[in-house]
């Protein structure tokens, strides 16, 4: 299913609202993997990459960070 513009935006706008109000329980275990990879599956919805074409940007990004 393609997304139009506003979708995208809309979901770009969800998701990132998602992340920043995530109750961190177990000591931030569980929920870390879960937010990550809801972030992973809508940044792939949004962009048209595949899940494993934003999980390789999202490493390589951190790998620049550090």
């Amino acid at each position: 299913m393609k997304l139009t513009t506003e979708q995208r935006l809309e979901l770009a706008v969800k998701t990132i609202q998602d992340a920043l109000t995530t109750v961190w329980e177990d000591n931030g275990n569980v929920m870390a993997d879960a937010v990550r990879d809801s972030v992973v599956l809508s940044l792939s919805k949004i962009t048209g990459l595949t899940t494993k074409e934003i999980e390789k940007k999202v490493e390589r990004a951190i790998e620049d960070a550090q």
